[in-house]
């Protein structure tokens, strides 16, 4: 299709542009239905190549919230043991208190540890979720600009893909309306 494009020389575009009614920008016109398939499957590969990157990036966020979730629990698991841990140990603190005290103070001492860290990837999960949903927002918008431009790009150059098979169809009886008369004068 490109090729039968590149064939049409500045004077058949005079003759196309001189049938219609002058607008004062009617070269410029011609000259962007030159490059329509060019500028569309450019803006269709970078719009593809956008969404196919959002989409790996959801994948990989959705993949990390999942770790993320899953290192959660366990943490809280281990919070909970440890938490029921210091309590058992607080109740043998009465038989055998000075050892059982140092246990003790270990223990908060990792728990208060374990919170820490819990409370860092909790924040960094508000963090990654947020991303997540900022990036699906991202995807959504890029699909709707997508479907925006695919529909007025194929609405701004129906009409002149409409004239130029009209014009081409006319040309091709044309064409073939001499090759009859000039058979005939041949024979």
């Amino acid at each position: 299709m490109n090729q039968d494009w590149r064939k049409i020389t500045p004077e058949e575009i005079s003759s196309q542009t001189a049938d219609r009614p002058n607008t004062g920008n009617s070269t410029v016109k011609q000259i962007m239905v030159l490059l329509p398939d060019v500028e569309f499957h450019r803006i269709l590969g970078e719009k593809n190549q956008k969404i196919a990157h959002l989409l790996h990036d959801n994948s990989f966020f959705v993949y990390k919230l999942q770790q993320l979730h899953s290192w959660s629990i366990a943490v809280k698991d281990r919070a909970t043991c440890l938490l029921i841990a210091a309590e058992t140990r607080q109740r043998v603190t009465v038989l055998k208190h000075d050892q059982l005290e140092q246990c003790l103070i270990a223990e908060n001492k990792k728990r208060e540890l374990l919170e820490s860290r819990l409370a860092k990837e909790e924040e960094e999960l508000t963090k990654v979720i947020s991303a997540l949903a900022q990036a699906v927002k991202d995807t959504e918008q890029s699909q709707s600009q997508w479907k925006r431009d695919e529909s007025r790009l194929l609405e701004e150059y129906l009409p002149v893909t409409s004239s130029l098979t009209a014009e081409l169809t006319r040309s091709q009886e044309e064409l073939e309306a001499e090759r009859s008369l000039w058979n005939m004068e041949k024979l």
